[in-house]
């Protein structure tokens, strides 16, 4: 949380999550799957667990462990 404005980015970031739930319950109930990927989650010390992530979620297994 910021250090000046408090109750400004409170109130946004609030509204933020209401709207990105909203966003993500009509991908769902449009058929789509959708998989939220911060860009602090995006660091190389947190790759591994990203990649993981997102092989999971595409129902994949890495070409590595498939001898490619």
């Amino acid at each position: 949380m910021p250090k000046s404005k408090i109750a400004f980015w409170q109130k946004k970031l609030r509204g933020n999550q209401r709207r990105d739930s909203a966003v993500l319950r009509k991908l769902k109930r449009n058929g789509w799957a959708a998989l939220v990927i911060w860009e602090c989650q995006t660091v190389e010390a947190k790759k591994k667990h990203l990649t993981g992530r997102l092989i999971r979620f595409l129902g994949g297994t890495p070409a590595a462990s498939q001898g490619a």
